[in-house]
């Protein structure tokens, strides 16, 4: 009688894709742990093709520094040539089993916009960080902030300002209005705690962004 033991193959793949994206592998982890690793670590890479890139109005209209503004250029023009882009995320990717927040929660990156150092596999660090969202083969370019944006609701109203047809697919019906208003703050914490959550964002309506690893309900409201 043949036998074939499908999840130690399936474990045998999920080890060898780590390892060929430059991750330990520890043989000793069973096969749950060592799929999940191998599936958050492929989702959060970007991938590497021609971007077309779109940027919000706020972006746009954005005064930045001498050096912010050559490393938004320079970064945006690497996407549009195809290059690998991965260089400039966080140095968290480097740990395949990391919980991305922002990634998993919304679908932002969040990008660095130093230059490349040599032998080095990550960029150069900088304080302020370009957010985009992707969807097929494009790149949406929210907007540069620092690290302090991460639960910032703005970022949401800048995306359902510039390109409502992200969210339209998710928009919740029938839902009238929000009894509690959530700061950013309260965003931060309830995120930190990995809660599920609800929060009141004036804009269009009552969306539900269903990103990898749901977490997060986004819930927004008209502006009056």
């Amino acid at each position: 009688m043949l036998s074939i033991d499908l999840e130690s193959g399936l474990k045998a793949i999920a080890q060898g894709r780590l390892a060929a994206m430059g991750h330990s592998v520890n043989p000793q982890e069973d096969t749950h742990t060592t799929l999940r690793k191998y599936l958050n670590a492929r989702n959060r890479a970007v991938p590497v093709i021609s971007w077309a890139v779109a940027k919000s109005s706020e972006l746009s209209s954005r005064t930045l520094s001498t050096q912010l503004q050559t490393g938004v250029r320079d970064f945006l023009d690497k996407a549009a040539r195809g290059e690998d882009l991965n260089p400039h995320l966080s140095k968290t990717t480097a740990r395949a089993d990391y919980n991305d927040l922002l990634f998993n929660d919304w679908g932002f990156y969040h990008f660095h916009l130093g230059a490349a150092l040599p032998g080095q596999p990550f960029s150069s660090r900088t304080g302020e960080l370009l957010f985009i969202i992707a969807r097929q083969g494009s790149f949406y370019c929210i907007d540069v902030m620092d690290h302090n944006a991460f639960s910032c609701v703005e970022l949401l109203k800048i995306v359902h300002r510039n390109w409502p047809n992200i969210l339209a697919p998710y928009s919740l019906k029938g839902i009238i209005r929000l009894e509690t208003q959530y700061t950013d703050d309260d965003l931060k914490n309830c995120a930190m705690r990995e809660f599920r959550f609800w929060f009141k964002w004036m804009t269009a309506q009552y969306t539900a962004l269903p990103e990898a690893g749901l977490r997060l309900m986004v819930q927004i409201l008209r502006s009056q």
